[in-house]
C-alpha cells in the first residue's frame, strides 16, 4: 500500500475527529451558558417560593452537567452559587445546611483550581504557604 493511498484512508477519520472536537467545544459552550442563565434566573427571581420549590431539580441538573464536565468552572461556580443559596436560604435543618454549604464549597474550590493552579493545594495549607501561593 503507498503512502498516498495511507493518507486517503486516513482522511475520512481525520475528518470525523475534527467534527466531533468541534462539536465537544460547541456542546461545552452551550452548556456553560445554560448554567449561567440558570444561576443568573434563580438569583434575580421575585418569589422566593417559586424559588425555593425549583432550585433541588436545578441543583442536580447542574450535578449531571458537571459530571459530563468536571473541569468547566463555569459550571463548577454555578453550582457552587446554587448550592451556597438554598443552603443559606432555604435549607430546613442545620445538617441539611452544612451539607449543601460543603457542596458549595467543594465546587468553588474546584473550580478555583481550574482557574488558578496554585490553589488547588490551599486545603491544609500553612498561613505562609498560602499567601506565598498568592503572590506567585
Amino acid at each position: 500500500m503507498t503512502t498516498g493511498t495511507r493518507v486517503l484512508r486516513l482522511l475520512p477519520i481525520l475528518f470525523f475527529l475534527s467534527l466531533s472536537s468541534g462539536c465537544a467545544v460547541v456542546v461545552n459552550n452551550a452548556t456553560d451558558s445554560v448554567a449561567n442563565a440558570l444561576s443568573n434566573g434563580v438569583m434575580n427571581h421575585d418569589d422566593p417560593e417559586t424559588v425555593r420549590a425549583a432550585m433541588p431539580a436545578y441543583m442536580i441538573m447542574i450535578d449531571g452537567l458537571i459530571a459530563d464536565n468536571p473541569d468547566s468552572p463555569t459550571l463548577l461556580s454555578a453550582a457552587a452559587t446554587l448550592y451556597a443559596s438554598y443552603g443559606a436560604v432555604f435549607a430546613d435543618t442545620d445538617l441539611r445546611s452544612s451539607r449543601l454549604s460543603t457542596r458549595a464549597r467543594n465546587y468553588a474550590l474546584r473550580a478555583l483550581c481550574v482557574e488558578y493552579e496554585p490553589s488547588c493545594e490551599w486545603r491544609g495549607m500553612v498561613y505562609e504557604d498560602f499567601v506565598a501561593s498568592l503572590e506567585g
